[in-house]
């Protein structure tokens, strides 16, 4: 007698902290999702058809070391010498061949899509909350809108991103997300 076999579903994609958004007295902190995160790596002695091929794809000059460039919706992240993230609306299928297509060897690329949680921290009380946990000046003077830096908050690896005055954007290793969650979580639930 042959063994039926139980249709299977597809595959769904879930988001490391469920689509997470909580409210704290005029600030928000929201999981965010459906964005695509490519590393690139520029390969030696590249930089300058790098940055052209950059220019004309999306219109972003390469930014300084400690700083991110946006246009439209894409955000061009430095994270150390000759290397950056590109964070995108998720693309339909596979990242990296639109930015494969538009960066023409001159960079080695990683889809870390999938790899990261992201939180956005937005309101009033947002840099009082970050501060409490992140070594960082974050001062306006020293922590600029567009202003990127990798730093750690309660022992986790984040790269953080000021996205306007009072908006930034936090990413941190999918595998420990919850942990993230809270850490962010409690330090705006304890500023005053």
């Amino acid at each position: 007698m042959a063994e039926q076999l139980t249709p299977v579903s597809p595959l769904a994609a879930v988001s490391p902290l469920g689509g997470h958004t909580s409210g704290h007295d005029g600030t928000t902190l929201a999981e965010v999702t459906g964005l695509a995160l490519v590393s690139l790596a520029v390969s030696a002695g590249s930089e300058k058809a790098f940055a052209a091929a950059i220019r004309k794809a999306w219109k972003i000059e390469v930014p300084p070391p400690g700083m991110s460039a946006t246009a439209g919706d894409i955000r061009l992240i430095w994270t150390a010498p000759g290397q950056y993230h590109l964070l995108m609306v998720e693309p339909q299928g596979d990242p990296l061949s639109p930015v494969m297509k538009a960066v023409s060897g001159t960079a080695w690329l990683t889809d870390q899509s999938d790899s990261h949680a992201m939180l956005r921290l937005q309101g009033p009380r947002a840099r009082d909350a970050l501060e409490r946990i992140c070594p960082l000046d974050l001062h306006p003077g020293s922590f600029a809108v567009d202003a990127a830096a990798r730093t750690v908050m309660e022992h986790l690896g984040v790269l953080l991103i000021r996205e306007e005055a009072d908006r930034y954007l936090l990413l941190s290793a999918r595998s420990s997300a919850h942990s993230f969650l809270q850490a962010v979580e409690t330090s705006l639930d304890n500023t005053a």
